[in-house]
């Protein structure tokens, strides 16, 4: 009761302080009024984008089925398995044969799946390295295209790996026809000069020279040196030759040796790097841990 007292108490003396108070009203004030927008008025630097309604799947990757392969062991090596040869707007991919679209066939064959259509339709399974007296693995490839050509049909699938057979141990190398897929060529380069060969890195310039990069081993050791192949298309046989030669690469383990090894060349074929992941014994070494840093080699 007294609480309730006191607040009519309050309100009270509240209303009359408030009729005591006198208000002044100042003079000379402008007056706004509301300012109407034209109907043919325009927003300045506003662009509104046009939402399309999606007249297809709104999905962006279609997925599409080509060859298949007894297994992706190869594909674990970071090899040249897919190719894209712009000018001809066509794309390849090689791998091993076998899998459910060759389920009797022979997993040391090799054979590639080709789009010459930007990759909308496909040729699959083509067979063109066959398992006999060569074994072979960590295959690569590219696209070689005649200077001038813009036929697919004209160019040619170049293919290398690591092989042996039943006395030693070396390079094969090949290409196939695309216009003409019963044309293919199986070499097997058998020179040990250079110690076990596992290509790594591959490339074709814009010359249409193939360049290899491998690291020089001798079965387990790294023999501090890369091996550096170069094929030069022969138009009389219809192939490529190729040649050795070897640059010094010194890295702190000779167990592992160089890591990661690409090469590629600049558009206009003459300058080219080789890069690598390593410790060489030039860059600083943090405390308790094993450091790896980019090295790199400039044609």
């Amino acid at each position: 009761m007294k609480k309730l007292l006191l607040l009519v108490t309050f309100f009270a003396l509240y209303n009359i302080s408030l009729g005591q108070i006198k208000y002044t009203i100042k003079s000379n004030i402008k007056t706004a009024g509301l300012i109407k927008k034209s109907a043919t008025g325009e927003r300045e630097n506003l662009t509104i984008p046009t939402i399309l309604s999606p007249k297809s799947d709104v999905n962006i990757v279609n997925i599409i089925n080509i060859g298949t392969s007894v297994n992706v062991n190869d594909f674990a090596s970071n090899l040249r398995s897919l190719w894209v040869n712009s000018d001809l707007n066509t794309i390849s991919f090689y791998h091993r044969m076998g899998g459910s679209l060759d389920i009797n066939g022979n997993a040391g064959d090799l054979g590639y799946d080709i789009s010459t259509d930007g990759g909308i339709t496909w040729d699959t399974m083509i067979r063109n390295f066959y398992f006999g007296d060569l074994v072979g693995s960590n295959p690569h490839h590219g696209i070689y295209n005649p200077e001038g050509n813009d036929d697919p049909d004209n160019a040619f699938i170049v293919y290398n790996l690591s092989g042996a057979n039943q006395q030693s141990s070396g390079f094969i190398h090949g290409v196939s026809s695309i216009g003409d897929t019963s044309y293919h060529t199986q070499n097997f380069d058998s020179s040990n000069a250079y110690g076990d060969y596992h290509p790594i890195a591959f490339t074709i310039n814009s010359q249409g020279n193939v360049f290899i990069a491998t690291p020089m081993f001798n079965e387990f050791e790294y023999l501090d040196s890369l091996i550096i192949t170069k094929g030069m298309w022969n138009e009389s046989l219809q192939n490529f030759e190729y040649s050795n030669s070897k640059i010094e690469a010194l890295y702190e383990d000779n167990l592992s040796g160089p890591i990661d090894i690409k090469i590629a060349f600049g558009a206009d074929g003459q300058t080219g790097y080789i890069t690598t992941l390593g410790d060489n014994g030039m860059a600083e070494q943090i405390e308790g841990f094993k450091n790896y840093y980019p090295i790199y080699w400039k044609t």
